[in-house]
């Protein structure tokens, strides 16, 4: 039985990036704890973590917008957050060569660049689903 299945996993996001639903457990499993994400692409999921994704709140400022900010300033205490999260959500993706291609691809097509993003792929990803969240909770 797929791992989605047994874990009772609930759909979050059915285009996460293009070919991927994002899920969540509901029971815990050896592999899949209750409460954790994962990113699905056929049965079982190529990546799991643990921590809600949580919109970066500096993704799309300048660099002169972000000088402008003042070191006291609240937002970086969320940057901060953000960051750590994503640290820790980043050891969860190291995966095969072809589920990394795979993952990297859908995220290109999905509107990830690297010129323009840098290159934590997941730093991105994660602003990107924790966006379509809070778009789909409107």
């Amino acid at each position: 039985m797929c791992l989605q299945c047994i874990s009772k996993a609930e759909t979050v996001l059915n285009d996460a990036v293009p070919g991927y639903t994002l899920m969540v457990a509901t029971l815990d499993t050896d592999h899949w704890r209750k409460g954790e994400w994962g990113l699905v692409n056929s049965n079982d999921p190529d990546f799991i973590w643990s921590g809600d994704p949580l919109i970066n709140p500096i993704m799309f400022m300048t660099e002169k917008e972000l000088e402008q900010v003042p070191k006291t300033d609240p937002l970086w205490d969320a940057v901060s957050l953000c960051d750590q999260r994503v640290e820790e959500i980043e050891k969860r993706f190291r995966a095969a060569p072809m589920i990394g291609y795979k993952f990297v691809q859908a995220c290109l097509r999905a509107g990830y660049d690297p010129n323009v993003h840098g290159e934590r792929i997941v730093l991105w990803f994660i602003d990107h689903v924790a966006r379509k969240i809070a778009e789909k909770k409107r």
